[in-house]
């Protein structure tokens, strides 16, 4: 057979020329390197504070413990595999990293690679229960630089430089939080880590850091916030392709509620019983938290009604691209970004729920907590087997179109 007949028999003569290439090459390299981006790390964020939220469900059982474990593993793997494809995307492409810290559409999802390492060091804190803290204060304080790097150096070049001439309204949307949400994350590690130190110095040191790390994000998140807001009020919901990101200011809400209410809770153990002081900053940091969360009920409530209204019953006219033939919204990979909002605020319902002021428990919030972990656990399990199989149909129509290529040529 002419080459003539083995090009009219695949898609285009590139495509030809590609299936000569070795696997490595073709999938590996020209594929899954190539199409890297940052956002990919959502990943690890949404499988990481499951892994917590499985281990610490607030009716504990020693199977959901183990499906914490697996969780965990999986969200492992996923940081793994997209830290070597991030390693490589820069060795083999030119000009890749200097897109990945100057871009604004790439640079502000470097913040997803803090969130979803936090997250991971977040579990081991959690399992490792006071054994090792020297170790896992260590990797805090990794990511305390690495949430420094993504408020000021992140925030700065995405929005402020004049080096970036791209029309910032077509920018405003959610993801604009990321940078900032990566400081709180890790604001409430410190608070989870600070009170299993040794010393009296270090526990003060990781405190007043973690809340002015706190102090930082909730200043800037505000703002933004408060931009966003206006958006939306003027220009209305985003459209169908970033529908999703509208879950973003929802995580902002519960992790600072979450922060600021361990905060309240360490200070009051710090502080002497016989002073008043601790029980006076855990109800006034009560009040913050229950202030945030309940900001967050509103915002993912504008979240669920703008998804909605893309979908019908709700949309006349579905995006076509978006949604299956039922009008529902077709899987792709923004639902990642429903996934660690969610998990955010079963933490400072949960939290809030154990009733540390006044020593009541709030049955309310407890079961709100559980809601919304088996909400995350749920959609986060969802995203894997999508990845899964999207991996799995890139890899059957390669194989296909090699078979293709390979019979052509032996014909």
């Amino acid at each position: 057979m002419d080459h003539q007949s083995i090009v009219s028999s695949l898609d285009t003569k590139e495509e030809a020329l590609l299936y000569t290439q070795p696997f490595y090459q073709r999938v590996i390299i020209n594929d899954a390197v190539k199409n890297f981006t940052p956002a990919y790390f959502v990943s690890v964020m949404g499988t990481g504070i499951s892994s917590s939220l499985l281990y610490r469900f607030p009716y504990p059982a020693r199977w959901l413990e183990v499906c914490g474990y697996v969780m965990f593993g999986i969200a492992c793997v996923f940081f793994l595999l997209n830290l070597a494809l991030f390693v490589m995307s820069c060795y083999y492409f030119k000009g890749r990293f200097t897109s990945y810290i100057t871009d604004p559409t790439r640079l502000v999802f470097m913040g997803s690679f803090s969130m979803g390492y936090i997250t991971l060091v977040n579990f081991i804190t959690i399992i490792t229960k006071g054994k090792h803290v020297y170790f896992v204060w260590a990797l805090w304080w990794i990511a305390v630089v690495s949430a420094i790097y993504t408020s000021f150096i992140v925030v700065y070049f995405s929005f402020m430089s004049k080096l970036n001439t791209v029309d910032l309204d077509a920018r405003l949307n959610a993801t604009i939080l990321l940078p900032i949400v990566t400081i709180t994350v890790v604001s409430s590690c410190g608070h989870n880590i600070e009170m299993e130190l040794h010393h009296l110095n270090d526990i003060v040191i990781t405190m007043i850091t973690s809340f002015m790390l706190w102090c930082l994000s909730v200043s800037l998140a505000l703002m933004v916030i408060t931009i966003y807001m206006s958006r939306l009020i003027i220009h209305k919901i985003p459209s169908t392709q970033i529908i999703m990101t509208g879950f973003l200011p929802v995580g902002f809400l519960g992790q600072s509620s979450y922060s600021v209410y361990l905060f309240g809770c360490n200070l009051n153990k710090l502080i002497p019983e016989e002073l008043l002081y601790g029980k006076i900053l855990l109800c006034i940091c009560g009040f913050f938290a229950l202030f945030l969360v309940s900001f967050g009920y509103f915002m993912l409530f504008v979240a669920i009604i703008s998804v909605c209204s893309k979908i019908r019953p709700f949309a006349r006219s579905p995006h076509p691209e978006h949604t299956n033939r039922y009008g529902l919204m077709s899987w792709d990979k923004s639902f990642w970004s429903m996934t660690f909002p969610l998990g955010t605020m079963s933490l400072a319902n949960t939290i809030i729920g154990e009733g540390a002021v006044g020593e009541y428990p709030l049955l309310t919030f407890k079961i709100m907590g559980c809601i919304f972990t088996v909400a995350c656990v749920a959609i986060t399990v969802t995203c894997c087997v999508g990845v899964v199989v999207h991996v799995v149909l890139k890899l059957r129509k390669d194989y296909i179109n090699r078979y293709k290529y390979v019979n052509n040529c032996i014909a």
